[in-house]
C-alpha cells in the first residue's frame, strides 16, 4: 500500500502531509532537518522518518536529481 497518498492523488493525513511540510520548511528556512531532533506526528512509523527527511532535504538541496529506489 502507498503510505504517501490516500487514493493515489491526495496526500495521506500523516505521512504525506508531513513530507510536504518538511519540504516547505526546508525551502523557506533553508535549513536541513535533523531527524534525531525533528518533530514527527503521532502515528508515523519510525521506519519512514529517515526517508521522508532525506527526500524533503534532497528536493531542496538538489531539486532536479532523482531519488534512488
Amino acid at each position: 500500500p502507498n503510505q504517501l497518498t490516500r487514493d493515489g492523488f491526495h496526500m495521506s493525513l500523516i505521512t504525506g502531509r508531513y513530507l510536504i511540510s518538511a519540504t516547505w520548511y526546508s525551502a523557506i528556512f533553508r535549513n536541513i532537518i535533523n531527524p534525531t531532533t525533528a518533530y514527527f506526528p503521532e502515528g508515523m512509523s519510525y521506519e519512514l522518518r529517515i526517508p521522508i527527511i532525506t527526500a524533503a532535504t534532497s528536493a531542496i538541496v538538489n531539486p532536479f536529481a532523482r531519488m534512488p529506489r
